[in-house]
């Protein structure tokens, strides 16, 4: 009987080692799997950044408004004289602005005519005054006798 008992402790000692081995198998068998993906998704990824970095320095074409900035930038370093020339000229803006306390009435000045209530009416107010502001300043004309003007243009 001790004999039996020996036996099936041996047995079931043995058949809990081979359980114990068939899960460490498993999970290295897992793991080699993970190893796998995870290899292949790096090198998926390093050759989809390969292919971008190529793909980018093979299409390295200038837009127009680039090119047109090389040219002038090479011109000037020509020493050409640019196409253009300016001259300094003044400009002048004036603005009259309607008044007026009655109420609804308003001056519209983007639209320049009178609103009452928020719509455009061909009568005035009875009681208007106005002011008119002037203003100048120096701005740049094409065709003159300088090769450059710091102002903007006219």
């Amino acid at each position: 009987m001790i004999l039996q008992a020996s036996l099936n402790c041996y047995s079931l000692a043995k058949k809990k080692e081979t359980e114990t081995i068939k899960k460490y198998n498993k999970q290295i068998s897992n793991r080699n799997i993970m190893k796998k993906i995870f290899s292949t998704l790096a090198i998926a990824t390093a050759l989809f950044a390969g292919y971008s970095a190529y793909n980018t320095q093979k299409n390295n074409e200038l837009t127009d408004i680039a090119l047109a900035n090389v040219e002038a930038l090479a011109a000037s370093d020509e020493g050409t004289t640019p196409t253009e020339t300016w001259q300094v000229g003044k400009k002048t803006i004036t603005k009259t602005i309607h008044y007026t306390k009655e109420d609804g009435w308003e001056w519209s000045v983007k639209l320049n005519v009178w609103l009452f209530e928020g719509e455009v009416s061909e009568a005035e107010p009875d009681s208007t005054w106005t002011e008119t502001t002037t203003t100048s300043f120096d701005c740049c004309r094409k065709l003159g006798n300088l090769k450059s003007c710091s102002y903007e243009e006219c």
